[in-house]
C-alpha cells in the first residue's frame, strides 16, 4: 500500500479542506471500492 494515496477532487478541483460530509462520501467510495474488489475474486 506503499504510496496509495485517494486523490479528493470536486468537480475537477482539488479539496484543500474536507468537511465533514465529504470525508463521509469518501469513506463510503472506498468502502464500495473495497467491497467490489473482493467480490471480483
Amino acid at each position: 500500500m506503499e504510496g496509495y494515496k485517494i486523490k479528493r477532487f470536486v468537480n475537477g478541483k482539488e479539496v484543500k479542506e474536507l468537511t465533514p460530509e465529504l470525508k463521509r462520501q469518501m469513506t463510503l467510495a472506498v468502502i464500495r471500492a473495497i467491497g467490489a474488489k473482493e467480490k471480483a475474486r
